[in-house]
């Protein structure tokens, strides 16, 4: 009976004994699955990680190498790395637009500064040619006061002449009408003689 009791308890211990084994080899061979499954995750999720950093830092790379403002990220993720490539993407559209407006202004300021350069030409045209035309003007002025000195000089010189002809008609209007009484007296002689 001891004996049969102590073969039954070997027995019983034996089958956990078993049991035990397979338990433990099920364990572990879910535990190998599962680490083997958390290490296929792990490096897909690193694979994942590592393409989209590559790619982010490779498109930020040749943006700033080339100047190129159309470089895009491309995926629409709502992870972190997808926020990423959407906030570049705004700074990119940001940077364009400012370069547009630059753009933009510096045309706009090219234009003005052809219209001043225009204008100041045509000052300067108009400030040479009021500078002829002052000239001229300063010209004739001298010429019109020689001209007016000359004349009052001539004039001078005909009232002068004029006087002297004055003095000459009065000796002349004299000298007639001397010559009228010496006529007169001779003609009253000759009638008295006769």
């Amino acid at each position: 009976c001891i004996s049969s009791a102590a073969s039954d308890v070997y027995k019983r211990q034996e089958v956990e004994l078993s049991a035990a084994k397979s338990l433990m080899y099920g364990i572990l061979l879910i535990m190998l699955i599962s680490g083997s499954l958390v290490l296929y995750i792990s490096m897909t999720v690193a694979k994942y990680m590592h393409n989209r950093l590559h790619y982010l830092h490779d498109s930020v790379t040749q943006a700033q190498t080339n100047f190129d403002l159309s470089i895009r990220i491309k995926g629409n993720s709502t992870d972190e790395l997808g926020q990423l490539g959407n906030a570049f993407n705004e700074m990119m559209n940001d940077f364009e637009q400012v370069i547009n407006r630059v753009r933009t202004n510096t045309g706009s300021l090219l234009k003005a500064s052809e219209q001043m350069e225009t204008c100041a030409n045509a000052m300067q045209r108009d400030v040479a040619i009021g500078h002829s035309e002052t000239e001229q003007v300063a010209s004739a002025m001298t010429e019109m006061s020689s001209t007016v000195q000359e004349i009052a000089l001539n004039a001078v010189k005909a009232s002068e002449a004029s006087a002297a002809a004055n003095i000459e008609a009065k000796a002349g209007n004299v000298e007639v009408s001397k010559t009228a009484v010496s006529y007169t007296h001779l003609r009253a002689h000759e009638t008295g003689r006769n």
